[in-house]
């Protein structure tokens, strides 16, 4: 069995939303992330969340993109580049950009996009896979935790 029959699961996702009643969501708002990363049996290999920023440059992208580099960026410090990669994330756009099916788009998320880019050529073997919201729960409910988490720490600075 070679390296690459075992793979690793990557679930990325991404948001911007307000960070007050009332404020800018996306563009403007709060950007956060959050990834799922197992083995191919759904064992939990790890997890994390956080904030990109607040204005100004962020959007959507930005935080999906964020999710990915952070990803990788874990994966890489753990010498797991040797196994096939698969990243699931529910945003078509980022995946089909990703593998190169389509152009990206002007915005603030052109660095992130080539940062990811450069850290999936460290890789092995790394796939893009699209998948449903639904699917993606466990990214999802991680950058919705770092929202809130935010929007109260903000809130009660206030």
């Amino acid at each position: 069995m070679s390296s690459l029959d075992v793979h690793i699961i990557c679930k990325t996702d991404g948001l911007c939303e307000s960070a007050f009643d009332g404020g800018p969501q996306n563009p403007r708002g709060v950007a956060t992330y959050g990834f799922f990363i197992c083995d191919e049996e759904g064992r939990p290999i790890a997890k994390d969340s956080g904030v990109v920023g607040e204005g100004g440059g962020m959007d959507h992208m930005v935080a999906e993109y964020e999710a990915v580099i952070q990803a990788l960026r874990y994966l890489i410090r753990e010498g797991r580049t040797k196994e096939l990669v698969i990243v699931q994330n529910d945003n078509q756009q980022l995946i089909l950009e990703m593998k190169g099916e389509k152009k990206i788009g002007r915005g603030s998320y052109e660095t992130k996009y080539n940062e990811a880019k450069k850290l999936s050529s460290m890789f092995a073997e790394i796939r893009y896979k699209q998948i449903t919201g639904e699917s993606n729960w466990e990214a999802d409910c991680l950058s919705w935790k770092e929202h809130r988490r935010y929007v109260s720490e903000r809130n009660r600075l206030i």
